[in-house]
């Protein structure tokens, strides 16, 4: 049996002085794979939790499976595991994030005429995306034909109603503001540049009105326990794209189960029925023969 192999990369973020590190994961047999790009979520990274044994049984299922951290995440070299670069995650925008994203896809299509070539197939490249990583990979595939296929995991359904009138003028006028890290204790600035970024490019980052012009397959998954995100959030994306799949998994939180460290043998249940579903819905979509046309 092939062992695993994991790479990393480095490519140049949205911000030169900011990097887009990544690992890429799969098994090496010299056959064409289908291709998952993963996105993680706000105050996420590309090692949390349960995010590597996710990457690797992904791979078990016959997929390269790509993570990476966005290069605005304050993520560091020295702290791969916490936010230290509190100025960098302060400054992030949906623009880095997007652009990131769209840097990640132009890199695996150059890694066609490399030495793993063979081991990729990308004519069956998709997005997977947690939380507001979830939102933005809808954005991207609606954007970006080169994406086949879309799963959303607690996914964002619309940044601008996270935006209340209130907090934004006290924003406006402070020039910062404070979010917790729950876990972590500490509170990260968020500054206004960020909202003067998605204001600018609003239509952009429209998920009401992007994913209504999204062509390609879309796997929705929610948690009816979902602390951070209602679960009307997964039905109302369902709503305005409706050929869309929609899984609901009774008793899920916001990370189905997940946590940081994920000290596990094995995936959360949740994750895992996430991992044999995700398998499914993306093979029945590429083996299906393509339409005939008169």
């Amino acid at each position: 049996m092939n062992q695993f192999e994991e790479r990393t990369f480095s490519l140049e973020g949205a911000r030169s002085s900011k990097k887009i590190t990544g690992k890429m994961t799969f098994r090496p047999n010299g056959k064409a794979k289908p291709i998952i790009i993963f996105a993680h979520g706000f105050k996420g990274f590309m090692d949390w939790g349960h995010f590597p044994m996710l990457s690797t049984e992904m791979a078990r299922n016959g997929f390269v499976f790509i993570r990476f951290n966005f290069s605005m995440n304050g993520i560091t070299e020295s702290s791969p595991m916490e936010i230290e670069d509190e100025e960098a995650f302060g400054r992030n925008s949906f623009s880095d994030e997007m652009n990131d994203l769209g840097a990640v896809i132009d890199w695996i299509q150059k890694q066609a005429g490399g030495n793993i070539g063979q081991e990729l197939n990308l004519d069956q490249l998709s997005l997977m995306g947690h939380s507001r990583g979830g939102g933005m990979v809808i954005l991207k595939a609606a954007e970006d034909p080169r994406v086949k296929a879309t799963i959303s995991l607690a996914g964002v359904h619309d940044f601008s109603a996270r935006y209340h009138p209130a907090m934004l003028q006290k924003w406006k006028q402070d020039g910062v503001l404070y979010v917790l890290n729950g876990r972590t204790g500490k509170n990260l600035p968020l500054y206004w540049e960020t909202v003067e970024d998605f204001l600018t490019n609003k239509d952009r980052f429209d998920i009401p009105i992007r994913i209504k012009s999204l062509t390609t397959p879309l796997l929705l998954f929610h948690g009816d326990q979902d602390e951070t995100l209602a679960v009307s959030t997964a039905h109302t994306l369902a709503s305005w794209k409706p050929d869309s799949k929609l899984i609901i998994m009774e008793g899920a939180s916001h990370t189905f189960g997940g946590k940081h460290p994920w000290t596990q043998e094995n995936l959360p249940d949740y994750v895992q029925e996430i991992v044999n579903e995700s398998t499914n819905f993306l093979k029945m979509h590429y083996e299906k023969p393509p339409t005939k046309h008169s």
